[in-house]
């Protein structure tokens, strides 16, 4: 990346969501971007923390369902299960090649702006079933792939990263069926089974995309043991490696700022973990957790105060009606945040942050353009009913409640 594309990246790395959507906009709606998607690798991060959808091609199409597994190449080790985004390109000219008439179709839906939902809903499983066969055939043949050369990869890695995703593609229509279906735990014991068939590195990654998809991991983390159980030991390390992939996911966007949704995901995934499988798997989880908890709450801190606090100083005059709830919409999100979080440990120190935040709402010079009624609604939105009442009747939070006058003959109250 050149110099002014740097400058450019870490522009938008600070910009406000709003200037963000409109610059991935841009770029995904260019032919070619070329260098311009370079803007986007230290972005993905904080798009998915903000819920900013990216345009689909028919490359991302084929490749949606190994989304989470995709790491950028500079980082990316033969070991893990994950797959460099530099081999995406030549594994996908290879397929649009190959079903030509079926790429040919899905490439005119996009040019017609179908939506990526759609497009999701009507092309992808068919396509998924036949790339992977495709992905299967190339990585028989064992050829080189045009344009491999510029992956950065060595020729022999091209045969075991295609057969990989291949095994996730062909199963990524059972694979949604058996999280979504009554029978799921059946389907989804039939699919690991036949996927460990496949080879460690195979588990190892539909193993990766299992783990980092389910809301409620406990249930597919018992039956990847029982299917690794069954396969050998060299299964067990696939799941490790698995789990170890997830983790260090996770771990790169708490660094980039962890969603709500991946905080509940993050935490689901590590308490079932602790609760039943490998010492191993439980020291590394314990060590994530850490990890995790101290950049959540490093964020929690960092955005009360940048995104509530500062704006709530610099309003001047009666405030307008539109930036108090703009300010309050920030605040519920930050709330939200902590809840979902907090779940990853010490919930007192979220709570008291959120306490610590109420109390500058409190003071008359931490929000000096509030009327009153705002600044309770405020006060309630972090830091709880209690707060707020406790504001109202002026005195401090968790001060006693003075008990209501005693009911007299004069008096009935």
């Amino acid at each position: 990346m050149s110099g002014d594309l740097r400058t450019v990246a870490r522009a938008l790395r600070d910009a406000p969501a709003a200037r963000v959507r409109e610059a991935v906009a841009m770029i995904d709606a260019l032919a070619e971007r070329g260098a311009a998607d370079a803007l986007i690798v230290p972005l993905r991060g904080r798009l998915r923390q903000l819920g900013i959808p990216r345009r689909l091609g028919f490359v991302r199409l084929l490749f949606l369902p190994l989304d989470s597994v995709i790491r950028d190449p500079a980082f990316w080790r033969a070991e893990q299960a994950a797959v460099p985004r530099s081999a995406l390109a030549p594994l996908g000219a290879a397929v649009q090649a190959a079903l030509s008439e079926q790429a040919g179709a899905i490439r005119a839906a996009i040019a017609a702006g179908m939506p990526g939902a759609d497009l999701v809903d009507r092309f992808g499983p068919p396509l998924w079933t036949a790339g992977a066969e495709v992905l299967r055939a190339l990585s028989a043949a064992a050829a080189p792939r045009p344009g491999w050369d510029r992956t950065g990869l060595p020729t022999a890695c091209l045969a075991p990263i295609a057969t990989a995703c291949a095994c996730v593609l062909g199963a990524e229509t059972a694979l949604r069926a058996a999280i979504d279906g009554p029978d799921g735990p059946a389907v989804m014991a039939r699919v690991l089974a036949a996927t460990a068939a496949a080879g460690p590195d195979c588990l190892a990654l539909l193993s990766a995309v299992l783990l980092g998809r389910c809301a409620a991991p406990a249930g597919p983390l018992a039956l990847l043991a029982r299917a690794a159980t069954a396969a050998g030991p060299a299964a067990h390390a696939a799941v490790d490696r698995a789990l170890t992939a997830v983790f260090e996911r996770l771990e790169r966007e708490a660094g980039a700022g962890l969603s709500a949704t991946a905080a509940d995901q993050a935490a689901g995934l590590l308490a079932a973990v602790a609760n039943g499988t490998s010492p191993r798997q439980q020291a590394l989880a314990q060590a994530v957790q850490l990890r995790l908890d101290a950049a959540c709450r490093a964020r929690l801190e960092t955005e009360l105060a940048a995104q509530v606090l500062a704006p709530l100083r610099e309003l001047t005059g009666e405030a307008a009606p539109a930036a108090v709830v703009a300010l309050e919409h920030e605040a519920r999100a930050l709330a939200g945040y902590a809840a979902a979080a907090r779940q990853l440990g010490n919930a007192d120190r979220y709570d008291r942050l959120l306490r610590d935040a109420a109390a500058a709402v409190r003071a008359p010079a931490g929000a000096p353009a509030l009327t009153p009624i705002d600044r309770v609604r405020m006060v309630e939105i972090l830091a709880g009913p209690e707060a707020a009442l406790a504001l109202l009747e002026g005195r401090e939070p968790g001060a006693a409640i003075a008990p209501p006058p005693r009911a007299s003959a004069r008096n009935p109250g």
